[in-house]
């Protein structure tokens, strides 16, 4: 009898044991996936395009607000296809907000300012000065950034680089209503 207690003893405080390194490696894991969203982060800042390649995985999918997947891309020999917002600022400061993680996903808040220069929707843009706000969420695998979802505002971007958003003309709005009245 007191062999049966001391084996369920033993049990009970080994599960114990398990469950608080289960939650101490969780933590240690989610500290590392921040820590290489952080230096990727880095990367973008100082244009790294090696660094970018070694911290992203190539064939990983990258989700768009609009519901495209696509390919994170790579291995990339410029920075312009490597972070296409990094080539277009100028003086570029980016600065992590915040990154939340749990599990093998990390989330974060950056502001991207720097001046922006380059072509956007067929007008030369050059040095005009921005701030953007993007989120991203990031799977990491085995070191890697493997999966990203981003957002940023496009629509703030575009506003302070001149653009104004105007409605579609209605009349040659093919999504406009239909007249469903009952003419007799």
């Amino acid at each position: 009898m007191a062999t049966a207690w001391i084996i369920r003893k033993v049990l009970v405080i080994g599960a114990s044991i398990s469950a608080c390194l289960a939650t101490t490696f969780a933590w240690a894991d989610a500290d590392a996936n921040k820590l290489l969203v952080a230096k990727a982060f880095e990367a973008f800042q100082a244009g790294d395009v090696n660094a970018i390649n070694t911290i992203f995985l190539a064939d990983g999918p990258s989700h768009s607000p609009d519901g495209k997947v696509s390919k994170q891309g790579g291995p990339f020999a410029d920075l312009k296809n490597a972070c296409s917002m990094c080539a277009s600022l100028n003086d570029r400061s980016i600065k992590i907000d915040f990154m939340l993680a749990e599990g093998d996903l990390v989330a974060a808040r950056s502001i991207w300012r720097g001046n922006y220069v380059g072509k956007l929707r067929g007008v030369q843009i050059s040095g005009t000065p921005v701030t953007v706000v993007y989120f991203n969420i990031y799977r990491i695998m085995d070191g890697r950034i493997v999966e990203n979802w981003a957002c940023r505002d496009s629509l703030n971007l575009a506003t302070q680089l001149g653009f104004a958003l105007v409605p579609a003309d209605s009349s040659n709005n093919s999504n406009a209503a239909a007249d469903t009245s009952d003419k007799k």
